[in-house]
Order: C-alpha cells, then structure tokens, then sequence
C-alpha cells in the first residue's frame, strides 16, 4: 500500500486487493477450476492435432517401407536368377541406405 492507503499496481495493472501487495493476485482460481492445468487455446489445440496426425501418418510410412521392401527383395527373388540376386540386393540396399541418409542429413541441415 502507498502511503495514502491505496493499493499499488504492478507493471500489468493488477493488484491483490486482499492485501493491497502489488503482483499477482492470489485470491483467483485457475482457469480450469483450480486443479492446476491450464486448457488451450485453439492455437496450441491445432498444433497437437497436427502432431498426432504427423505421428501416425510416419507410422503408416513405417509399415509401408517395411512392405515394399520385403516385397522388392521377394521380386527380386523371382524375377532374378540365383548367380546375380546378391548384386540386385546389394544394389536395392545400397539405394535404400543412400535414401534414408539423404533424409536424415535434410533433417539435421534444418535444425
């Protein structure tokens, strides 16, 4: 309190009127009812919906990799003749080894 028996006020304007000490007020509850956690707004709602479809759209890709690998390797065996389905594999595995570091050094070059 100011010498005229006024409450102060902070840099934000509030003031506890219970004790006239300037800050925040300790008298409010929290905007969700007092237990602690505070609810979202549609900003931070959006972002997190955005996140959980990026985690099981990665997921998909996963699954499909997988696939498409076992299914090239299986093609591989078919269509190859057993003296040249070491070099088909090696190849296939040498293009998916240079893929999927290509795609980490484009990850790694926007952080």
């Amino acid at each position: 309190m100011t010498e005229t028996g006024t409450p102060e006020t902070d840099a934000d304007g509030e003031t506890d009127r219970r004790s006239g000490v300037a800050g925040r007020s300790q008298s409010r509850s929290a905007p969700d009812g007092g237990s602690g956690l505070r609810s979202l707004d549609r900003g931070e709602l959006v972002r997190y919906v955005q996140y959980g479809a990026l985690a099981v759209l990665v997921l998909v890709v996963l699954v499909a990799t997988a696939n498409l690998y076992t299914s090239v390797s299986a093609a591989i065996d078919v269509w190859v003749s057993d003296r040249y389905r070491p070099l088909y594999h090696a190849a296939f595995n040498a293009v998916v080894l240079l893929v999927a570091a290509s795609g980490v050094v484009a990850v790694l070059r926007r952080r």
